[in-house]
């Protein structure tokens, strides 16, 4: 492969900078590798309500992941489905 050239195995990316409800209503269940959020989660006021939303849009052992600045009151664990 010449230098500079894009393998044939990189993985398709979309950007999309739609609320999470929005991107919940357009994509169908099951069907996302993996979602990455920034800053999100410390906005949200149900965050776990909204990482099992995102849940139900990865596939079998799809991956959120996420970076926050700020720690939430109450700690949560979100286990991923059997």
């Amino acid at each position: 492969m010449a230098r500079g050239a894009a393998p044939e195995t990189l993985p398709r990316l979309e950007l999309d900078g739609a609320y999470l409800s929005e991107l919940a209503a357009r994509v169908e269940p099951a069907s996302v590798d993996w979602i990455i959020l920034g800053n999100v989660l410390c906005s949200l006021p149900e965050p776990e309500k909204q990482l099992r939303l995102l849940d139900g849009l990865l596939k079998p052992g799809g991956r959120v992941y996420f970076s926050e600045h700020v720690r939430h009151t109450t700690p949560c664990t979100i286990h991923p489905k059997p």
